[in-house]
């Protein structure tokens, strides 16, 4: 019955006021961390090592993913590097055939002129 004569918080008619409120902002959070942290540094809440297990395979996992993502990238990398070089090489294989027929259109037009004009 001593909480009834003296309650822990006095009960105001009215809104609060905004010291009071900010207060209870402020002081409610902090209460409760600093709660929080007593609890675990006093060892109330232990970690399950079915939990630190868990927690170690999916590190491993995404550490595999990543591993597994820079080796895709990396061979990503070396097929475009290869198809740079075999359009290098088409485009090189293109102009040296559009050369050779130049060189046989000069020629043919030098060691065979035209005939038309000299048989019509």
């Amino acid at each position: 019955m001593s909480l009834l004569r003296n309650p822990p918080c006095a009960i105001k008619s009215g809104p609060p006021d905004e010291a009071t409120a900010a207060e209870t902002r402020v002081d409610l959070p902090h209460a409760f961390l600093a709660r929080l942290s007593d609890q675990v540094q006093h060892g109330l809440f232990k970690r399950r090592p079915e939990l630190d297990e868990r927690e170690r395979r999916l590190n491993e996992r995404e550490r595999e993913l990543h591993e597994r993502e820079r080796r895709l990238s990396e061979r990503e990398r070396e097929l475009d590097e290869k198809e740079r070089g075999l359009h290098e090489r088409e485009r090189k294989a293109f102009e040296t055939e559009l050369e050779r027929n130049d060189r046989q259109r000069k020629h043919q037009a030098v060691c065979w002129p035209d005939l038309r004009h000299s048989l019509g």
